[in-house]
């Protein structure tokens, strides 16, 4: 969404909209049959550290809202690095890399 948008900032409003038009995941379902809203969005997001805040949009207006910093540290955290081409599982002929050794592990 904020690759979509070319943003850095987005209104909890606006986030959660762009969650439930989303056909490919459960956010109109979520809530025992109904939509998700902006409480249980910012529940869901809590435990990974990202939480919404005040951030001002113009200069005479300020909503709750999410920064796309908080999404990349925990992008980072628990994604890790987004695969390259370089990063091939296997190689031009589909044999996949050697297994590597463990040593120095005691049960």
């Amino acid at each position: 969404i904020f690759d979509e948008r070319n943003i850095d900032k987005i209104e909890s409003a606006l986030l959660l909209d762009a969650f439930l038009k989303r056909d490919e995941a459960p956010w109109n379902e979520i809530n025992r049959g109904r939509p998700l809203s902006p409480h249980g969005l910012a529940r869901r997001l809590h435990p990974i550290d990202i939480r919404p805040k005040v951030i001002r949009f113009s200069i005479n207006r300020t909503a709750r809202g999410f920064m796309r910093k908080a999404f990349e540290d925990a992008w980072d955290r628990y994604l890790g690095e987004p695969e390259t081409e370089n990063d091939e599982a296997e190689d031009e002929e589909g044999v996949p890399p050697p297994l590597q050794t463990v040593t120095g592990i005691t049960p």
